[in-house]
């Protein structure tokens, strides 16, 4: 065997897992209504939340001249999105390439610089709506790989069941140290809520109106 089909061998399972994953998730997205608009690659405006204001040093998002004008590589389709909603598209996702370039300080080794992102947005859905779903897609998504993982890796998928846990961030805190420990700790998938950040507004009630999934 030569080191070209050695590489193959090793890179198929990858590509057929990436591709049953994208083609789960777009066809139940598809099936749900929702409508597939194709990403802007390069744009005046991309994300207007990045950089994190609350973090620290932070490189300038990168940009490239066309034609006389200065357009930016997408680091978010958040500004398209809600564009497109304000346009009447009331349910859509996106695959969007993103470039986001940290500070030295967030250079761990865990965050990629390049990746893509299944983005979506939907017109006057509440927080509990969007975890809704989106617990529904995980749940679908390991149920569909479970056996190509298995025949590819020999690996076995936990078995992840609706609805997930729920904690606040100070829950987390108190009771796991961080949430790092907490994913370290718990077996099965579950929510962050109430999270500070300072470009997200707070409701009449004092909570922040945000949250993070954790896949351990």
């Amino acid at each position: 065997m030569n080191a070209l089909q050695i590489v193959s061998r090793k890179i198929d399972p990858i590509a057929d897992v990436q591709t049953r994953v994208i083609a789960y998730l777009t066809g139940e997205l598809s099936k749900r209504g929702f409508r597939w608009l194709l990403p802007v690659v390069l744009s005046s405006i991309t994300d207007p939340l990045w950089p994190d204001p609350a973090a620290g040093e932070a490189l300038r998002p990168p940009e490239v001249e066309v034609y006389g004008e200065r357009l930016r590589l997408t680091h978010s389709m958040i500004l398209h999105k809600q564009i497109a909603i304000a346009m009447g598209v009331d349910r859509l996702f996106v695959l969007s390439p993103n470039i986001r370039l940290e500070g030295r300080e967030a250079d761990d080794g865990r965050h990629a610089y390049e990746f893509t992102q299944l983005d979506m947005e939907i017109a006057g859905a509440s927080m509990d709506d969007v975890m809704g779903l989106i617990e529904e897609l995980i749940t679908g998504l390991f149920r569909e790989l479970r056996p190509v993982v298995w025949e590819s890796f020999e690996r076995e998928l936990p078995k992840v069941r609706r609805p997930f846990r729920r904690f606040t961030i100070e829950e987390i805190r108190e009771e796991f140290g961080s949430e790092e420990e907490a994913s370290r700790a718990l077996e099965e998938p579950f929510w962050i809520t109430g999270i500070p950040r300072e470009f997200y507004d707070r409701e009449v009630d004092g909570i922040w109106r945000n949250y993070d999934l954790y896949l351990p």
